[in-house]
Parts: structure tokens; sequence; C-alpha cells
């Protein structure tokens, strides 16, 4: 019997978190994936920001408000600010804008 360990078969995971600006959080697959997400959610044009983007630690803390079943949601009533890593907020959301500290 060997000693070598058995390769895990799973795909590492593509998504990774990135910052835009200051105030937009996204996570994709890659910068120009996270341009993409970002462009489709505000509309912007990657060419007024390019530059301005910076890719997260996985361990990074973020803090998001979130409704009452934990998704991204407004500040106020009765959502709540919750903090995870970005590895966490990986596997809670997946792909697609995470959040502003514009709103």
């Amino acid at each position: 019997m060997s000693d070598e360990a058995t390769p895990d078969p799973t795909p590492p995971n593509p998504w990774r978190v990135y910052e835009i600006g200051e105030a937009d959080t996204i996570i994709a697959a890659g910068i120009d994936d996270a341009w993409t997400v970002w462009s489709e959610h505000t509309g912007e044009r990657r060419q007024d920001y390019e530059g301005q983007i910076e890719e997260l630690p996985m361990d990074a803390e973020i803090g998001i408000w979130c409704d009452t079943e934990g998704q991204p949601a407004e500040p106020g009533g009765d959502n709540r600010l919750i903090k995870l890593s970005a590895a966490e907020w990986i596997d809670r959301v997946g792909r697609g804008f995470l959040c502003s500290s514009e709103y």
C-alpha cells in the first residue's frame, strides 16, 4: 500500500473576489469576468475605471448587509451586517455582484 495521497478529482474553484474602485465588490472567474459582471450590474464602462481593480485575498474579511435569509441586501430594517472571509462569500453567493459601499 502506498503512502501517497490520492489527488482530489474536484477542479479548483475558479471564483475570486475583486474590488472595483473603492466601493464595489464582485465575485468572478478572473479580472475580465469581474469587469463584465460589474459593467452589467452598474452600466458603467470599464475604460472609465481601468486600473481600479484589486483581487482580495481569500481570507480577507468582508462585511455585507444581508437579509433574514443571509443574502446581500440594503442596510436597515431586519437586515444585519454579516462578516465572512472572501472564500466564505464565494461559497455562499457564487459569481456575481456582491455589494457596494455606495448603497
